[in-house]
Formats: C-alpha cells, sequence, structure tokens
C-alpha cells in the first residue's frame, strides 16, 4: 500500500512507515504525556515534523479534538485522540491508559472516518460530527434528497449528523445514536413548527452514506442564519444553497479499534455505558 507522501509497508497488520515522523497537539505544553509520546517515538526512530508527520497525537477533550482535526482531512496521517478532558468519546486513551507503539503502528486500529464535505455557495467546508443550520428566530428552508423533494422544513434549524458525530450534538438534539457497523447519516429538525397550517415530519431521518446526497436551499428568515461545521460558524447569511454528501478521505485515518462487524458491537455498547449512562 503506498499513501500519497508516505510511504507504508504492510506486514501483518503492522505499518511500516518509511516517513517515520510524529507530531503532538495539545494546549497544555507541559503535559506529562507529552515527554511519553516524545521518548517512546523518538526510541524508535521517528522524528517530530509539524509540516508533514506521518502519526499526529491530539491531547485533549473532544471539543479540541474536533477544532483541531480539520487542517488533516486532506492529508496523508494517522489521528490518535488521547482524552485529558472530560468526555473524550473519541479518545481510546488517557493519562492512565496511554498507548503503546505496536497499538499505535497497528493499521487494524484505524478507520476511515465518515467526514461531510458540504459545498455552502461557494465555500467548501468539511465536518467529521455535524453541519448545523440555525437561526435567531424562525427559518425555512426545502429539502432534497437525491434529487426528490423531501419537505419544506419550518423550525429553528436543522443538524446534518455523520454516524461518529451521533454521539455528540446530534444526541444533545433527540438524535439518534448510530453505530459503527452501520454505514449511515442522518437529518435531525430542530424544534420544527408544529401547527394545523404546517406540520413537518418531526422525527430524525436516517440515509444511507452511499451515493446519498442532499442540498438544501430556498431559505428564508427575517435574520441572517448561522451554517455551522463541528461547531466552528463558516458563514452567516439569509440565503445559500447547502450541497453535501458523505465522504471517506482515503488518507486520513482515526484510531478507533472498534471493528465493523457485529461481533464487536458489544465493544461499542461498552463505551455508550461508560460515557453516557448512569445507574
Amino acid at each position: 500500500m503506498v499513501l500519497k507522501n508516505n510511504a507504508v509497508h504492510c506486514v501483518e497488520g503492522l505499518l511500516m512507515i518509511t516517513n517515520k515522523t510524529f507530531d503532538i497537539i495539545s494546549k497544555q505544553k507541559n503535559d506529562p504525556i507529552i515527554l511519553y509520546i516524545n521518548q517512546m517515538m523518538t526510541k524508535n526512530k521517528y522524528k517530530l515534523d509539524k509540516k508533514n508527520p506521518s502519526y499526529v497525537f491530539i491531547l485533549g477533550g473532544d471539543g479540541t479534538f474536533v477544532s483541531t482535526i480539520k487542517k488533516f482531512y486532506k492529508k496523508d496521517v494517522w489521528i490518535i485522540p488521547i482524552n485529558t478532558g472530560n468526555v473524550g468519546f473519541y479518545s481510546f486513551y488517557n493519562k492512565n491508559h496511554l498507548p503503546k507503539l505496536k497499538d499505535v503502528e497497528n493499521k487494524f486500529n484505524y478507520i476511515n472516518p465518515d467526514v461531510i464535505k458540504a459545498k455552502i455557495d461557494n465555500k467548501e467546508v468539511y465536518a467529521i460530527n455535524e453541519i448545523a443550520i440555525n437561526g435567531v428566530n424562525t427559518i425555512s428552508c426545502s429539502i432534497v434528497i437525491n434529487g426528490h423533494f423531501y419537505e419544506k422544513f419550518k423550525g429553528s434549524g436543522l443538524i446534518i449528523s455523520t454516524k461518529t458525530g451521533s454521539t455528540g450534538y446530534c444526541k444533545s438534539a433527540n438524535g439518534s445514536i448510530i453505530f459503527p457497523n452501520v454505514d449511515a447519516f442522518e437529518i435531525i429538525e430542530l424544534f420544527p413548527t408544529l401547527h394545523a397550517k404546517k406540520t413537518t415530519i418531526n422525527s430524525p431521518i436516517i440515509l444511507n452514506t452511499n451515493k446519498t446526497k442532499v442540498i438544501i436551499n430556498d431559505f428564508k428568515s427575517n435574520n441572517p442564519i448561522s451554517f455551522v461545521s463541528d461547531g466552528q460558524c463558516v458563514l452567516t447569511s439569509k440565503e445559500a444553497t447547502v450541497d453535501l454528501a458523505i465522504i471517506k478521505p482515503t488518507g486520513f485515518k482515526l484510531f478507533f479499534p472498534i471493528k465493523n462487524n457485529s461481533q464487536c458491537n458489544g465493544h461499542y455498547i461498552q463505551k455508550l455505558q461508560k460515557t453516557f449512562i448512569k445507574g
């Protein structure tokens, strides 16, 4: 297997990267975890390289991870999140459980995560969690799925979420949690207007990621509408066309050692229980 920038050879699941480089991203510059990673990688002849790293260790909570990861979607890079925050749903490591090189180098511990590629007017944006459309007051818009008119929505806004993002903002908005072995994404309505003259579906809709294209347009609102990618506002406008689909960037890998098969769903359930369920 050869990636665009980093030559890679696979031997029994291990990644033999000829460009043996890494980077560590952390808001806490004196975190002892940084020293641990540095020692582990340099001891095994990896070099710190902030411009063209093969592996990137991201230290922080889910917010740090999501805000940092945007610059890597188009690169050949292997991402390892380490939770030093609160929830850390993306992370399988923390200060009490740090990665070992054999796990970092094991290609079977990584996935190509779903990423939303959206064109909002002439602006191209990406999101690993969701694209949110929010209004100061009530907004209306049309939703078209694969060329078929779906509905005229009227309410506070919409969320278009990947399965990875289904445990984030989507979950808080009463969306569905999508398991890793399901190739799907979803659209969630935010506080739809419900009265005798106007009723929407008022339910999350689950769509197959394969060749599904969603267009949202014909916006109407008395105030500017915010178009938000993974918590960051990318555009504010009263009129826009949102053209989006799910992609899997081939070179972009995320450490996520839960495989996409039914035998491993138990591991995902355990992670849900540990993160969200009490009692």
